[in-house]
């Protein structure tokens, strides 16, 4: 029996970022559909390219990654995206966010100027071509991607999650549409004064003038205060991770649900500071899965466990 691509990649995606292990019935609903029968298929066969492990528990399977394609480059580049992106700003279903955030995944990976076609993408990313289409306009409306000749595709150059996600945040505050940008408010704020000067109404409306000034300035001052808090509850989370570690015995380690348990974070949080933290050298991860972790004392320089 043929077995669905698409499928194939909505339990890849479904299960990538997950330390929990699920039964077929709670893998299919999790990616929109309604019975076991219908992902059946597909884990068996990715249980066969060693993709996935099954292990049985009560007389039922349950599945997750295999620890070898958790270490697969494309899985890496997925893990990456998914610690820099913040959910909110991508306005898609918790099934197409997977699809997307390989596919800005990859751009951030490209050397500066390359360009790809869909195509290309579907081909690297195993994704069928209406599919990455359907992503490129959607990110292309959100001012990620931009569309060049020759149908090719690009990253926006200068935009990076975190600045929409303040973005975002800062609007919600103003709770108004703001249609023009700070400088677009500047620009127009002084274009006025100039033109309007052999006016009679000058003073006025140079008024209402410096009032868009004032306006955009709180705006960017809202702005700075925003990402000045992110960083410092980031840097407290790390703080409070690296503390549970230290408590532990020497060769003790604890898994990452421990760490959400004792901090109330989300898991992709908890998950996105230990791989900080990993890359700082400041924690190590046994082979486990799912993995381990404690804290380095006295190991060399970019050790992560046996």
């Amino acid at each position: 029996m043929e077995v669905d691509t698409d499928v194939t990649a909505q339990v890849q995606h479904f299960l990538v970022g997950k330390e929990e292990r699920f039964t077929a019935l709670e893998i299919a609903k999790g990616i929109g559909l309604s019975t076991a029968k219908e992902v059946n298929p597909v884990l068996y066969k990715l249980e066969k390219r060693g993709e996935l492990v099954r292990m049985n528990e009560k007389g039922r399977p349950l599945w997750c990654l295999s620890s070898q394609y958790l270490e697969s480059p494309e899985i890496k580049l997925q893990e990456q995206a998914v610690m820099s992106i913040d959910e909110p700003f991508l306005k898609l279903s918790n099934n197409d966010n997977a699809e997307a955030v390989q596919i800005l995944a990859l751009f951030e990976n490209l050397k500066q100027g390359e360009k790809l076609d869909s195509c290309t993408i579907a081909s690297r990313l195993t994704l069928e071509r209406k599919t990455v289409n359907k992503h490129l306009y959607q990110l292309q409306r959100e001012g990620r991607v931009r569309q060049c000749e020759g149908s090719r595709w690009a990253q926006v150059s200068g935009t990076t999650q975190q600045d929409a996600a303040v973005e975002l945040k800062a609007e919600s505050l103003k709770q108004e549409d703001i249609s023009m940008t700070e400088e677009n408010i500047l620009l127009s704020a002084h274009q006025a004064c100039e033109e309007q000067s052999s006016s009679s109404s000058l003073h006025q409306n140079c008024e209402s003038d410096r009032a868009l000034i004032e306006r955009g300035t709180n705006l960017s001052e809202e702005r700075k205060e925003l990402q000045k808090k992110m960083k410092e509850e980031s840097a407290g989370s790390l703080e409070s991770i690296q503390q549970i570690l230290e408590n532990l015995n020497t060769g003790e380690s604890v898994p990452a649900s421990y760490i959400r348990k004792e901090l109330n974070l989300p898991m992709k949080d908890v998950n996105r500071h230990l791989y900080q933290l990993l890359k700082e050298n400041k924690v190590g991860k046994d082979g486990t899965l799912p993995p381990r972790w404690f804290l380095l004392r006295n190991k060399e320089p970019g050790y992560t466990g046996d």
